[in-house]
């Protein structure tokens, strides 16, 4: 059986109608984003822009009408109207619309991250030289041994490990790019699934970025490396 949705307009309760029937009433403008909305296996009244399983048909429905609308609507106030029009406090926080983070975003923070440890690798390279005498700074950079090797991998995977599991769960290119990473609840990751996350991201460029290009086609962009480590990278909620 679908479910039906129960409305709040002009402080009377109406419904419940089936979802098409509420995405029409949108569509018409007789209801609006800020209108309180309840299923039938919902426990209390909801804005409609705050209803993560119908986001999708909302947005597309806002978007016929011509209006110009992100992929992350301003989540309301924790408050909502009661059918008879008053404003009532919530038990709990109203659930904020989650914002994914798009794949030109993500790459931009990785093009910084990239750059940052690039950097320090060589910094720590020309230290290396300097301590030990060598001159030929360029081969030992071109042409690294096994455990050079090795040891760039750890970097790279401690680096991300750390900095995602941490309390601003994102490396130094999401902080400026004002991404983070969570897993599916939301949360923060622990560092054995950050960093299983870190290593499953070198995967992706062996698939020549079809790795990559995943987030551009799954349902809450997700990349090769989000989908094997059970992740998410969304916007960072404004302050």
């Amino acid at each position: 059986m679908a479910e039906g949705w129960k409305y709040s307009l002009d402080g009377k309760e109406h419904g419940p109608v089936p979802l098409d029937e509420l995405l029409r009433l949108l569509r018409e403008g007789a209801i609006g984003l800020r209108t309180s909305v309840m299923g039938n296996h919902a426990a209390s009244w909801t804005p409609l822009s705050a209803v993560e399983p119908i986001r999708d048909q909302v947005l597309t429905v806002l978007r016929s009408r011509g209006e110009k609308v992100s992929e992350c609507p301003t989540p309301p106030a924790a408050a909502a109207p009661s059918p008879a029009g008053n404003v009532v406090p919530l038990e709990r926080p109203q659930p904020s619309v989650v914002c994914y983070a798009g794949l030109a975003r993500r790459l931009a923070a990785g093009l910084l991250d990239a750059a940052i440890l690039g950097g320090a690798l060589f910094l720590a390279a020309l230290a290396f030289q300097s301590w030990f005498g060598f001159t030929d700074v360029q081969g030992i950079l071109v042409a690294p041994t096994a455990c050079a090797g090795a040891a760039a991998v750890l970097i790279i995977c401690f680096y991300g490990a750390i900095m995602e599991s941490g309390a601003q769960q994102a490396t130094l290119g999401k902080i400026v790019l004002d991404v983070r990473v969570t897993d599916l609840k939301g949360s923060r990751m622990s560092f054995g699934r950050a960093f299983a996350r870190s290593f499953a991201k070198l995967i992706c460029p062996l698939t020549f970025g079809t790795g990559f290009m995943l987030a551009l086609f799954t349902a809450r962009r997700q990349a090769l490396h989000d989908l094997i480590a059970r992740s998410l990278v969304i916007l960072t909620p404004a302050a």
